[in-house]
């Protein structure tokens, strides 16, 4: 049990830090006046980005023990580098 726990806390944890897209919907209810009851008229289904959280991905970081994304041992060409390649994916990511 506490494995399946773990495990669901950590992709939970994953998912906050590299952000993700959720969906919404807002449901128009109207009264139907045959059987009293509530008819459904219309639906509307929104998709939100949720940012990255900086806090999440350090945790996720400090958890993992990941030592290949050590950002201090970077030179500043290899951080722009990254910086550009992860600005990329957030835009690939925005037009889908």
């Amino acid at each position: 049990m506490k494995g399946k726990i773990d495990k669901a806390l950590r992709e939970a944890l994953y998912k906050k830090a590299v952000g993700y897209v959720a969906e919404e919907s807002v449901d128009e209810l109207v009264a139907d006046p045959y059987d009293g009851g509530m008819k459904l008229v219309k639906r509307k289904i929104t998709k939100k980005q949720v940012p990255p959280d900086l806090s999440a991905a350090k945790l996720l970081y400090e958890i993992t023990g990941d030592k290949s994304f050590d950002l201090t041992s970077m030179s500043d060409e290899r951080l722009m580098e990254e910086k550009q390649r992860l600005e990329s994916l957030l835009g690939k990511d925005e037009d889908t």
